[in-house]
């Protein structure tokens, strides 16, 4: 199963030279709708209503606290996302086989890739769960994909509004369940680099570099920039991106 990562080349060289990537928790990305909500069950009275919108609200924070997102695409020739994620261009997208990079596993990952791809609506889907989870799980604790629940992963993690239907999202949930707050640290999820980058942690997981299968790099990437790649991605086969000069797209060097 092969996904793509947009990025800026410096994030793209860091990726590459580390065998670490980007997991962000919700609260940090640009759409405020993004934040995982939990729905409160119906109750036959206010104070039990009362109650329950309270248990509801922490399960909410919790899950956002506790779980570390990794947005990928299917596509990595979107002119709007190379714009919008790659710098204007001047960036980079790895194309990752997600399998060899363990974001297919069941027992290390929250939500997979296979389960991870995004639902776009222009409904907010706030009435309570209909799904009967059968089994127990921890909330912020569970580091392995649990099928029953997989309406509630739907609803807390991959449903955003149908404006971003473009982006095509496929998005890999790890929980940050036992984490130390800085520095590198492991838990069941894998072994994790937290980044300070000023206003937001970013949770670096570690993976196997040949996991990424091919480079392309955007129309707008300076030369100095697209050598050092070279130099420093050894067999990795890099792409070059060009505006196609007759239509509003993008055509890569060696690609029908």
């Amino acid at each position: 199963m092969i996904l793509y990562k947009y990025a800026s080349i410096g994030a793209t060289r860091q990726i590459i030279s580390t065998g670490r990537i980007g997991f962000s928790r919700a609260g940090f990305f640009n759409d405020p709708f993004d934040k995982p909500y939990v729905p409160s069950p119906l109750t036959p009275d206010p104070i039990s209503g009362i109650f329950e919108d309270t248990h509801a609200t922490t399960k909410s924070y919790v899950w956002e606290e506790r779980t570390g997102i990794l947005s990928l695409t299917r596509s990595y020739s979107n002119a709007l996302m190379w714009a919008h994620y790659a710098e204007g261009h001047t960036g980079a997208v790895l194309e990752i086989n997600v399998e060899k990079a363990g974001f297919t596993d069941i027992e290390t990952n929250l939500i997979p890739a296979q389960f991870g791809t995004v639902v776009y609506s222009r409904h907010r889907l706030n009435w309570p769960f209909v799904s009967d989870f059968d089994e127990g799980i921890a909330v912020g604790e569970t580091h392995r994909f649990v099928l029953s629940h997989y309406e509630k992963w739907q609803r807390l993690f991959l449903t955003k509004p149908l404006d971003w239907a473009y982006e095509e999202e496929v998005r890999v949930a790890k929980c940050l369940g036992g984490l130390e707050p800085h520095g590198n640290s492991t838990n069941e999820s894998g072994n994790c680099t937290i980044k300070n980058l000023g206003n937001r942690p970013l949770h670096c997981f570690e993976f196997p570099r040949e996991a990424i299968t091919r480079l392309f790099v955007g129309a707008r990437a300076s030369a100095t920039e697209v050598a050092a790649l070279e130099e420093e991605c050894g067999e990795l086969t890099i792409v070059r991106a060009a505006l196609d000069d007759e239509r509003f797209e993008m055509r890569f060097q060696g690609i029908e």
